[in-house]
């Protein structure tokens, strides 16, 4: 797992070079093993390599074809490289790497965007054809791996993370500011979904598509995936038959994810989704299984449970893993607080992002990827918003008067609104279809940015396209039954695994007691303060009284778990220091 960055420029790459290796440095921790440019006439590739498979320098990137007329820059891991390997091989090609860089770029050239749907994996790439003078680009399914494009007169960036577009816009002089039309729902998700982004002209390459760009700029794209494809297979409504299909998909997923030259765990929360990932990877592989769990000193927090250790530590005896308990306490949070938000590239939404860096930090010093359990509440129903019609709500962490009072108009959420219109949310696998674009969009950033902040890279066996499908196959109440528990064919497998009071108990997540910890000025309470400052309070899109009157309100103490004001200053303090890293400094905040 890696990172990419690269540009197209009219006026040549001369100036631009100091730019491509200042962008490669800023994406060191994305691929600390090796680091490459390339350049062009015009087009400039760069590289950072985290060595997964092959670890010799054959894989070093960019790759070039045996011919020269083809370069490569490829984040990511096509599980089933080996079969389209041997596929290939039969057609006569010959191979002198043994990378899956090497084996999606020879399926390319030979099948151009048709090899998309048979890459089991996640990814983003490019494709410089230095013949035709043209750029591919591509995403995989769910947008597993970032992929942003930036284009301006006379050319075109690209990177896996934001920060490495920086050095670009300094050296251009770029038009490089906030897209406030999309504030109002940020305020009210802590999040975008969608491809725009905060940043005016800034867009994410969709999830399951491509994106071709010729020498005149035209551009050809389009989808080879959407979520909804296998709707309208025969159901599946016999819950014995359905426990074992999926169970038979999940251990084929984990089977594949388990492919490595380098050393593999599993990040063990103790919910279902990690442990019952842990059971059914020591089904199918054979070496020592190391998990890694974020516990609490604090067991619970105005009444709700937030420590599962008790929990991971059962799933690591019964399994027999080499078990390690990283302890996330105020002080570390508030110690790492500045670096996440760095890595994260759009403003910090859940504090538990600053566990998962350290779990992924903790982790990197023994392996190079871990399994874990994301994407299985969105793809089988496994939060309680599944329960009802939530229309284009879907879990706001602020109400719309909240949101309207601290920011200066126009309020707009279309983007949702659209998708609500569009997939409806009658039925649960309309409202896995708007989650899947809308709150697994966060789950994934989150979970790319922490763990490559580390130099880690992470799987997810749930978001394999096979347990998808399978996943809404199911009737209804397999996914959320007569007793409205969610995730129920889920929760029926690991019963085989598991007593039923470890999973039939509430929900707790990866909490982090946020509204107690923002008190505390000797840690991360002390960054409230910026709230406070003109910089902050003179800003054109914000309610400069409301949101002083906010952080007096916070400061009294008074507050409520459910739309709290700690959350409100959460959601202003993250976005005003992005503000600072991303737009004004154009570094990170130390």
């Amino acid at each position: 797992m890696c990172g990419i960055v690269g540009f197209r420029s009219t006026h040549g790459v001369d100036h631009l070079r100091d730019s491509l290796s200042e962008a490669v440095s800023l994406i060191r921790h994305r691929g600390p093993d090796d680091q490459g440019e390339w350049f062009g006439t015009h087009v400039g590739l760069g590289f950072a390599r985290l060595s997964i498979l092959d670890l010799s320098m054959a894989g070093h990137q960019p790759m070039t074809s045996p011919d020269g007329r083809y370069v490569i820059v490829y984040n990511g891991e096509a599980y089933n490289f080996k079969e389209l390997r041997t596929e290939l091989e039969a057609s006569g090609e010959a191979f002198s790497t043994a990378t899956d860089t090497e084996v999606v770029l020879r399926l390319y050239i030979k099948e151009g965007e048709k090899c998309l749907n048979k890459i089991n994996g996640m990814f983003a790439l490019a494709v410089y054809d230095t013949l035709k003078d043209t750029i591919f680009f591509a995403r995989d399914r769910f947008g597993k791996k970032p992929l942003y494009l930036y284009r301006f007169p006379g050319g075109l960036l690209f990177g896996s993370e934001v920060k490495a577009l920086l050095p670009f816009v300094t050296t251009l002089g770029l038009d490089w500011r906030l897209n406030d039309a999309l504030l109002f729902e940020y305020f009210l998700f802590r999040y975008n979904a969608g491809n725009d982004t905060l940043i005016h002209g800034l867009e994410k390459c969709p999830a399951g598509s491509f994106l071709e760009i010729d020498k005149e700029g035209r551009e050809r794209s389009g989808r080879y995936y959407e979520l909804e494809s296998t709707d309208g297979s025969s159901e599946i409504s016999d819950e014995a038959d359905a426990v074992e299909f999926v169970a038979e998909q999940l251990r084929s997923s984990i089977s594949l994810r388990c492919r490595s030259d380098a050393p593999i765990g599993v990040a063990l929360s103790g919910g279902v989704d990690s442990s019952l990932i842990t059971f059914l990877m020591r089904d199918v592989y054979d070496s020592e299984i190391r998990t890694y769990s974020v516990v609490f000193e604090q067991k619970s927090d105005d009444g709700r449970v937030i420590d599962e250790s008790p929990f991971s530590d059962y799933v690591a005896e019964e399994c027999g893993t080499t078990h390690t308990r990283v302890t996330l306490t105020s002080s570390m949070f508030s110690d790492h607080y500045l670096h996440a938000a760095w890595l994260n590239d759009e403003p910090l939404n859940y504090p538990n992002s600053i566990g998962i860096h350290l779990l992924s930090k903790y982790a990197a010093k023994d392996v190079k990827v871990l399994l874990g359990g994301e994407g299985a509440d969105e793809m089988f129903a496994g939060y309680d918003f599944f329960k009802d019609d939530f229309g284009a709500t879907l879990k706001p962490f602020v109400r719309d008067v909240d949101a309207r009072s601290l920011l200066v108009p126009p309020h707009q959420n279309s983007f949702r609104l659209g998708l609500a219109e569009h997939f409806g949310t009658k039925h649960i696998n309309d409202r896995i279809s708007v989650a899947t674009r809308t709150y697994l969009v966060s789950i994934l950033n989150r979970l790319d940015k922490m763990s490559m902040g580390a130099s880690l890279e992470f799987r997810a066996p749930f978001l394999d396209h096979r347990v998808v499908a399978a996943s809404r196959r199911l009737s209804e109440r397999l996914r959320v039954n007569e007793e409205q528990i969610t995730k129920a064919v889920l929760k029926k497998l690991a019963e085989r695994y598991m007593p039923k009071s470890f999973l039939y108990r509430p929900k707790v997540g990866f909490s982090t007691p946020l509204n107690h910890w923002l008190r505390d000025r000797t840690h991360i309470g002390r960054y409230v303060d910026i709230l406070d400052e003109e910089r902050t309070l003179r800003r054109p899109h914000l309610n400069r009284d409301a949101v002083t009157a906010l952080v007096r309100d916070f400061r009294r103490g008074d507050d409520s778990f459910e739309f709290s004001i700690a959350g409100r200053v959460w959601i202003l303090l993250n976005l005003e220091i992005w503000i600072r890293m991303f737009l004004e400094d154009k570094r990170a905040l130390v």
